[in-house]
């Protein structure tokens, strides 16, 4: 979709009578050129095409280039301006992209170096089309061929924020969205979102945080968090009332040139511990908090140690690199064990995406909001039945039958005095395909509470 910049890995060519030989395969059928037919040309013909060419595409330019002639292109950090950004950049790698700056369902991009440390920032807007209004459009982030967790975007702008935690000297950036739709009736193209920009940052961007606000125009509250990122022994942060669940992502850094070997962090959710970590240093470490819907939350992180700041008088633990608030997917909540209620769970034994190598635990823990968990699951599409094992305790195991391409809902009973623990397992495993190399038996679709 849209144009691209596309630079093949090294190879070697193809010699035939002494001439070296390239072949460019496409992977796709070429097909005509379509051009309407307007005013008078509209009176005869009308299945007739004016071209007929058979096309995959049109290019602007072919060359081979050494491999360091390609690591000495220029690529920018930084894309905001289009369609300027993209001719103005000869190394800046691209594809999925319309010149105008709006994204199809994939696209990728290839800039600059970056550190540790560096935050992507990646700003734009959703387009206001009837079923992104009703549903959102998921996206994930890959950076470096690593994938990010799944955020749930809504119609309207936006700012994603994450920390890069490897180095490259070139960053590859590649964006999945989970649907494109036209927008409006005048332009075909499916599109998912507009880049407003996408940049490799230093500094964290805590102006950006403060202009987020609930529906009632209230914000953030920060205590003993310093303009430039650093934390003090104890600090906390209390966010707005939201109406739907959400997730405050905190990364933090434990620098390299401080005089401890480790610093241990305690971080507290609404008067409640909910994680303990060793940071060493020289690392990071990502905080990945739920935020309950309709009340205000805290969290507080409390280190173990504070040092004192080259040149400074300052006493500090860590370093904010970077935070957000995001709508995640349904999948990233319930793969975390998360609900949108609030209620939290654990679960382990699913990928970021649901898939399951032959058994997953989960535990419920006592409730008289719910009665009933239901999980639902579908089997990898193999050509012979799969039989899961459900295991909860307290009770005689149960087995049931998965259906090729059937959604399955299995339920487990839950206990208001006592934590439920409940598995699903079974004893056959199939590899997912390239270019996924897991091998997995079934995926949860979702885990919902009556």
């Amino acid at each position: 979709y849209g144009s691209a910049r596309i630079v093949s890995p090294i190879f070697k060519p193809e010699y035939y009578e002494k001439e070296a030989f390239v072949t460019l395969d496409f992977a796709d059928l070429a097909q005509p050129i379509e051009k309407e037919k307007t005013g008078l040309m509209r009176l005869y013909g009308l299945k007739y095409n004016l071209d007929d060419r058979r096309l995959v595409g049109f290019t602007r330019d072919i060359s081979v280039i050494t491999d360091e002639q390609y690591q000495a292109l220029p690529r920018p950090t930084k894309i905001s301006q289009f369609p300027a950004d993209l001719y103005r950049y000869k190394g800046l790698e691209y594809s999925g992209l319309y010149e105008d700056g709006w994204m199809a369902k994939d696209a990728y991009l290839k800039l600059g170096a970056s550190h540790p440390g560096q935050v992507l920032r990646f700003k734009g807007f959703v387009p206001d089309t009837p079923k992104f209004r009703a549903d959102g459009v998921d996206v994930t982030i890959s950076i470096n061929e690593k994938p990010t967790e799944i955020v749930n975007l809504k119609v309207g702008d936006f700012t994603l924020t994450r920390l890069i935690k490897e180095p490259a000297s070139i960053t590859s950036i590649s964006l999945h969205f989970s649907s494109a739709e036209p927008y409006g009736t005048d332009d075909p193209r499916a599109m998912s979102a507009f880049i407003e920009e996408l940049s490799i940052d230093d500094i964290p961007d805590f102006a950006s945080l403060q202009q987020i606000t609930n529906q009632a125009g209230n914000k953030f509250s920060l205590k003993a968090v310093d303009p430039d990122g650093w934390i003090a022994k104890s600090a906390a942060f209390k966010t707005p009332a939201f109406s739907d669940f959400r997730v405050l992502k905190v990364d933090l850094e434990m620098p390299g040139w401080a005089p401890l070997a480790s610093n241990t962090l305690a971080v507290s959710l609404n008067g409640k511990r909910f994680q303990t970590a060793e940071v060493q240093k020289a690392t990071y470490q990502s905080l990945y908090l739920p935020l309950l819907p309709n009340r205000e939350n805290e969290v507080v992180l409390d280190s173990s140690n504070a040092f004192a700041l080259p040149k400074e008088t300052r006493e500090r633990s860590f370093l904010v690199k970077n935070i957000s608030v995001d709508a995640v997917s349904p999948t990233d909540l319930f793969t975390r064990g998360w609900h949108r209620s609030g209620y939290l769970f654990t679960i382990a034994g699913a990928d970021a995406d649901g898939w399951v190598d032959k058994h997953l635990a989960l535990n419920f823990p006592a409730t008289k909001r719910f009665t009933t968990a239901v999980v639902t699951l579908v089997r990898y599409p193999s050509k012979g039945d799969m039989t899961v094992t459900q295991s909860v305790s307290g009770r005689p195991d149960s087995s049931t039958i998965l259906p090729l391409e059937e959604k399955v809902r299995l339920t487990v009973p839950l206990a208001t005095d006592r934590d439920t623990d409940a598995s699903l397992s079974t004893t056959r495993a199939y590899p997912l395909g390239a270019p996924d190399t897991r091998v997995r038996s079934f995926r949860i679709v979702d885990i919902d509470f009556q």
